[in-house]
């Protein structure tokens, strides 16, 4: 937790890993409550939106080496940090957050046998699960999809390819 802090306190680039996956992330930590973590993630130099997680996922922070941390601060990469305004204590205030940024999110659980991965909107927070709007990769939409928080493991948005999906579908009137 003291590199976390750290972490956020100072926007270095952290080194994190989680149980359900074998890679490793670059990234730098935004928040974290007793449950729940947020960073935006580091791709090739460049940030791919954020991912708020169960820490007790996080199996890995570590800062990253110093070279490539100097290398994403010349890249400008801290400066282009914003703080979010979604608060980190629960599933259900979390999600509850996201829905007023009306952005097209990812929500998956990682863990083998159970693996899922839907993309699209939150249409309702109750207290112990979404309803969820989600689309496939064939541009399909199954509505009143609900999602349990406890089968959750993590929810990614503003990244790249959601993003996407959200300004082709805008612009087909399908979003």
């Amino acid at each position: 937790m003291r590199v976390l802090r750290a972490a956020q306190a100072e926007r270095f680039l952290c080194e994190c890993a989680f149980s359900y996956d074998e890679g490793h992330r670059y990234c730098y930590v935004l928040g974290s409550s007793d449950r729940l973590i947020c960073f935006a993630v580091e791709d090739d130099f460049l940030l791919n939106g954020f991912v708020i997680g169960r820490l007790s996922d996080l199996r890995l922070a570590k800062p990253c080496g110093a070279l490539f941390d100097r290398m994403c601060r010349e890249c400008g990469l801290p400066g282009q940090l914003k703080p979010l305004q979604i608060d980190l204590s629960s599933w259900e205030s979390v999600f509850c957050g996201l829905q007023r940024l009306g952005r097209m999110i990812i929500v998956e659980n990682n863990i083998p046998g159970k693996d899922f991965f839907q993309m699209g909107y939150v249409t309702d927070v109750a207290q112990s699960y979404i309803v969820f709007r989600s689309v496939d990769a064939g541009g399909v939409w199954t509505d009143h999809v609900m999602i349990a928080y406890d089968a959750i493991t993590s929810v990614t948005f503003c990244d790249r390819y959601s993003a996407t999906w959200q300004k082709y579908l805008s612009a087909h009137g399908q979003a």
